[in-house]
């Protein structure tokens, strides 16, 4: 879909061909409200997380995305990221207990999430869900 840039990927260009080929519905929102909601109802999330001046990262050193797929029962995300055992890569986040790790999942709080996103506004939250999770959310 011509997303794919030497620096990146442009997740304006790809999050619509990418929820098309799954059936899904998908759109951008800035507000970890907007997170919540999505997560709530059965969908997952892509977060666009960046570093910033002023702002220790948890996620990345420079500009990355990562997948929020659930809530806990104690409100942390649930974050996979294709760069989590890289050497180095969350040292901030451990040592500052911003950021646990168990097995392959990252945890954080809503709140560190947002803040690795600040500076990607107005496109930090990529949503994704399927019509018949939302439309049945909370009817059971």
């Amino acid at each position: 879909c011509g997303a794919n840039h030497n620096v990146g990927t442009d997740m304006m260009l790809f999050y619509k061909p990418f929820s098309d080929r799954l059936s899904l519905t998908g759109s951008v929102g800035n507000d970890i409200s907007d997170v919540l909601s999505c997560l709530r109802t059965g969908g997952c999330v892509i977060a666009n997380v960046a570093v910033r001046e002023g702002y220790e990262p948890v996620f990345t050193k420079g500009a990355h995305y990562i997948v929020v797929f659930a809530e806990t029962r104690d409100g942390r995300l649930a974050v996979l990221d294709p760069s989590l055992f890289k050497p180095g890569k969350m040292d901030y986040g451990l040592s500052t207990g911003k950021v646990e790790i168990d097995g392959k999942v990252a945890y954080c709080t809503s709140q560190v999430l947002d803040e690795d996103a600040t500076a990607r506004y107005p496109h930090k939250y990529f949503l994704f869900w399927r019509e018949t999770c939302k439309n049945t959310a909370g009817n059971s």
